[in-house]
């Protein structure tokens, strides 16, 4: 280490040091004289000398209407860095009797839940589109309305996600859904049950990765309420799997007699 890390830790730049070397072998003298000496750009030195001049290490007198510089002795410099040294030793102690009062209020959970709203036709959209990239989506879907959501969107969103990606999915639908969809997109990897539905529903949920998203189709208000938590999405995967277990055996398809899919397909 030399003097001009010295000059680092009272944040200075070697400049001010080349200054300040200039005025301890000057003496008094004026600007022209320490630029010409320290090789700084007497510009330069105009900007700096104010930093050396309020640290104390430059004074300054008026001389016949003329400024003059001359430079403190180099033993302020010990007294700069014990200062600054004591001011950092008494920061240290308030951070210390404070460190209880900040460990209080710190949040120490490492895998905090992030609940966001995504809101509108457009956050609902977005929500949809999060599926498309993973692995396996469990899907709840006893709304028969999309609400503010155009049909549009959802055709397009179904041949991506059921006939364009290779992503697995089980949907629990409303037995009002058409033979149509179920024809068009269910697979061995797209696997469909249908249960009765009792009153009125609008809301759906799709669980994936650790997220649970619950979606909104309510007209004039529909959103996407996502919970990203890993425990959240384990419980819903549980209750999903339960309820598929149920669908399984309600199905009118079922009851009828006739094949269907209920795990995938290898």
């Amino acid at each position: 280490m030399d003097i001009l890390s010295v000059f680092k830790e009272l944040e200075l730049k070697e400049d001010h040091l080349k200054i300040y070397q200039a005025s301890l072998e000057w003496g008094e003298t004026t600007i022209s004289n320490l630029s010409y000496k320290s090789k700084v750009p007497r510009t330069s030195v105009y900007e700096l000398i104010d930093d050396l001049i309020n640290i104390g290490l430059i004074k300054v007198t008026i001389k016949n209407e003329n400024k003059l510089y001359s430079p403190a002795d180099p033993e302020v410099l010990v007294d700069l860095l014990e200062k600054k040294s004591s001011e950092i030793s008494n920061l240290i102690s308030v951070a210390n009797i404070k460190m209880k009062e900040l460990k209080a209020i710190q949040n120490t959970k490492k895998n905090k839940p992030k609940i966001y709203l995504l809101e509108g036709t457009e956050g609902v959209k977005q929500a949809y589109e999060m599926t498309l990239h993973t692995d396996e989506v469990l899907v709840q879907c006893l709304t028969d309305d999309y609400g503010d959501v155009s049909e549009d969107f959802f055709h397009d969103y179904f041949d991506r996600f059921f006939l364009k990606s290779n992503v697995k999915s089980k949907e629990i639908l409303g037995d009002y859904e058409d033979d149509e969809y179920i024809k068009k997109y269910g697979s061995g990897k797209n696997l469909q049950l249908r249960v009765p539905v009792e009153g009125e529903t609008s809301t759906d949920f799709m669980v994936f990765e650790d997220k649970v998203i619950f979606v909104s189709f309510e007209k004039g208000g529909s959103y996407a309420l996502v919970v990203q938590d890993s425990k959240v999405a384990s419980c819903m995967r549980n209750l999903f799997n339960q309820a598929w277990e149920t669908a399984s055996r309600k199905d009118k398809r079922v009851l009828r007699g006739e094949n269907v899919l209920v795990e995938y397909s290898k």
